[in-house]
């Protein structure tokens, strides 16, 4: 899952800078497309998208099953590695989790139990005692208690519902 997870996010983030007439398929093993079909497989998920990048160079970009599933028009379209967008949503807390362990290690003077505000000076709540106590690692694990319509937002999105509405409220 976590292997499954991080070539998903890589392909995320590199997606926009690949041109996708290019057949990069050519010098990665023939195991790692068979590695991929099977996750695909195994997961049972409608559509994927996979690249790998080596030494600053897409090595590896494919894209797996469907972007939209057939509609009353009876068409399908087929994921396209450099154009499909996919929804993330929670998975960026764990990439952001292990990016601020790793700031930790370099950084002696940055604690899981700081305040936020000592490290973001001009982290503003309505709750000034909020403001001041809530610490890293309760934002992290959001512990905070803010009201969320992600859930929602989310929901729109995945039966491909407009949720505009989410970010105006």
């Amino acid at each position: 899952m976590k292997r499954l997870c991080s070539i998903m996010v890589c392909a995320l983030l590199i997606l926009t800078a690949c041109n996708g007439k290019k057949d990069y398929t050519g010098s990665i093993p023939e195991e790692f497309d068979a590695y991929c079909t099977s996750a695909f497989n195994n997961w049972k998920i409608p559509g994927m998208s996979v690249v790998v990048v080596k030494d600053g160079k897409v090595v590896y970009l494919k894209g797996f099953g469907y972007a939209k599933m057939a509609d009353s028009t009876g068409a399908a379209k087929s994921v396209d590695p450099t154009n499909t967008k996919f929804v993330i949503a929670s998975t960026t807390k764990a990439f952001t989790g292990a990016l601020l362990a790793n700031v930790m290690d370099e950084v002696e003077d940055l604690k899981w139990d700081d305040p936020v505000i000592k490290h973001l000076p001009d982290f503003r709540l309505y709750d000034k005692w909020a403001q001041e106590n809530i610490m890293v690692k309760e934002v992290m694990a959001h512990h905070t208690g803010f009201k969320t319509r992600w859930t929602t937002c989310l929901s729109s999105a995945m039966i491909g519902t407009t949720f505009t509405s989410c970010w105006e409220q």
